[in-house]
């Protein structure tokens, strides 16, 4: 939309200089023929409902090591507003405690802004438990995990987080994407007499205009068309 509308200012001047005589008619008329950028359909913003919020949480097997993992990974997309890229490259030296709560101390978001994001205690029982069965110690927090549950030392892929979360939404009906779980997350603080700018905090962003647009109109999805 930007670049057709300074398209658009584009032929305007080039009319009004043919008019002046200081562009050719020929050249004008090949610039004016520039079609527009064509415009795509941008998905709809969603959230989840609460219930539907822990049903997604509770989807993956918490008996083994690949399900411990997703949970871990969905509580954080939705308790914490990461992005998926800031979750995978989450280190656990990236969990610090202070005054008795733990907290993500280097979350890196887009153009290199770093915050820190409290963990709710919910999220650390997860966390410790996932540690524990996994006996990780250090490095990577999410960490790939093969079919027979072995567990590797390399990160998740931004692509994996994808597909995790798209798949565990099919199983409790939903069409849901890992930027979805941040507005969820932004959504589900606002009754809680969050402010704007405590908001503004957690998702990273730079300014309160972002945050205001990133919570208008959003579509509150408690079932969907799988």
């Amino acid at each position: 939309a930007t670049l057709n509308q300074r398209v658009s200012a584009i032929r305007r001047f080039v009319v009004e200089a043919a008019n002046r005589n200081l562009l050719s008619l020929g050249e004008a008329v090949g610039i004016c023929r520039v079609r527009n950028v064509r415009q795509t359909a941008a998905p709809s913003a969603t959230s989840l409902s609460r219930q539907k919020s822990e049903e997604l949480i509770n989807a993956p097997d918490g008996q083994t090591t690949k399900g411990m993992r997703d949970r871990v990974l969905l509580a954080l997309l939705v308790g914490c507003a990461l992005r998926r890229r800031e979750a995978v490259n989450l280190d656990v030296e990236d969990i610090q405690y202070e005054s008795g709560r733990a907290v993500l101390i280097r979350v890196v978001g887009q153009r290199g802004r770093i915050r820190s994001v409290a963990i709710p205690d919910w999220i650390e029982e997860a966390i410790a438990r996932w540690l524990s069965v996994a006996q990780i110690k250090s490095g990577p927090l999410l960490r790939a995990v093969s079919r027979l549950g072995t567990i590797a030392s390399s990160r998740l892929s931004p692509q994996t987080v994808f597909n995790t979360v798209q798949e565990y939404g099919k199983r409790i009906g939903v069409v849901v994407r890992p930027h979805d779980l941040r507005r969820t997350c932004a959504k589900l603080c606002c009754p809680n007499d969050a402010g704007l700018d405590q908001i503004r905090v957690l998702l990273g962003h730079a300014s309160l205009a972002t945050t205001a647009r990133y919570l208008s109109g959003r579509q509150n999805v408690s079932t969907a068309a799988s």
